[in-house]
């Protein structure tokens, strides 16, 4: 259970976005993710990378009520930052088996939750 305290971007915002300002942006996924996994307890981080097969669950809290559309949430820079840091060893259809996103909406605050399960 990993907890993200960054503003979730929405792939349109990621595709308009120069490569250099994207690649960036992935840094700052990577170093969250890495954030996440130093406050794990010790028990859970000997079992890390997972490279069984897991199921993930991605939750997005927003701070304000606007609709937003699930597709511009698939994930990619936090799959991907999960497998740059270690803690899947990939993030294939072989490897997650399945993914839930839920986007929540007038939170206190905005940030991302992770959740797998294996």
């Amino acid at each position: 259970h990993f907890i993200l305290n960054i503003k979730p971007l929405s792939l349109n915002k990621m595709l308009r976005m120069h490569w250099a300002k994207r690649s960036k942006e992935q840094i700052l996924y990577d170093y969250a993710i890495l954030e996440a996994k130093q406050k794990l307890p010790f028990e859970v981080k000997k079992l890390l990378p997972l490279n069984n097969i897991i199921n993930a669950c991605i939750i997005y809290h927003f701070a304000d009520n606007r609709i937003r559309d699930y597709d511009n949430y698939s994930g990619k820079f936090i799959f991907d930052a999960l497998k740059h840091n270690g803690i899947i060893v990939d993030d294939n259809c072989k490897i997650i088996k399945k993914i839930e996103l839920q986007i929540k909406l007038n939170c206190n605050q905005e940030y991302t939750e992770i959740i797998l399960t294996y």
